[in-house]
């Protein structure tokens, strides 16, 4: 449960670069550089896979770090050739801040994978069995009640209120559905993924860091 991948474009988040740029695919950012937000981050191995599955050498491109708010600015500035930027920004620079659009990493790469999950100790879930089960059946609802009615009047007014962002900027986000549970072969997936970027060394058991709660819906 948390923030997985969508299966379509568009996506919560891409590329993108300057208005008239002719850089298009992975081969193209060689020699140049892409903005992330942070190093060794889902971003950051997310934007050299693209590289990659778009003919490119990673290797060959520059990954330089640069808050999310900052990234039109820094294409703006020259600092950088592209940037991976998320939503709110990601529709922010495309409507308003005369950027275009590079390429969907996260649909490019693979559909339908988990970037950003809830975790606890083991101590803590093994201690506290009924406040785990209580927190996972009230985000369930939580789930159930936003996919059903995203971009509604009272959706926009509740994500309104707590993001201080305009009404109208709201409806034009590109959000995928919120899942209620992780799939183990997703996980799998992105162990494969950091691996190959090493990011990770060794054996891992992916299946064995989901607790019960995260792979079977909780009622």
């Amino acid at each position: 449960m948390g923030a997985g991948t969508g299966d379509t474009t568009p996506d919560l988040a891409g590329i993108i670069a300057k208005n008239g740029s002719t850089l298009k695919t992975g081969k193209d950012f060689e020699g140049k550089r892409i903005a992330v937000n942070t190093r060794n981050g889902v971003i950051w191995l997310f934007a050299r896979e693209w590289v990659r599955a778009t003919g490119g050498d990673p290797e060959k491109v520059t990954y330089l770090e640069v808050p999310f708010p900052q990234m039109s600015d820094a294409l703006r500035g020259d600092r950088v050739d592209g940037a991976f930027v998320v939503e709110p920004f990601l529709s922010s620079a495309m409507t308003t801040e005369n950027m275009q659009l590079v390429g969907w990493p996260y649909y490019t790469v693979h559909k339908r994978l988990p970037i950003g999950m809830y975790a606890a100790t083991k101590t803590y879930i093994q201690q506290n069995p009924v406040v785990i089960e209580k927190f996972v059946r009230a985000y369930n609802k939580g789930v159930d009640w936003a996919n059903a009615n995203k971009s509604s009047d009272e959706w926009v007014k509740i994500v309104s209120a707590y993001t201080k962002l305009p009404p109208e900027k709201i409806k034009a986000l590109s959000l995928p559905p919120y899942e209620k549970t992780v799939d183990p072969a997703g996980v799998e997936v992105m162990v494969g993924l950091m691996r190959k970027n090493a990011m990770i060394e060794g054996a891992f058991d992916a299946k064995g860091i989901l607790y019960r709660t995260s792979t079977t819906v909780v009622r």
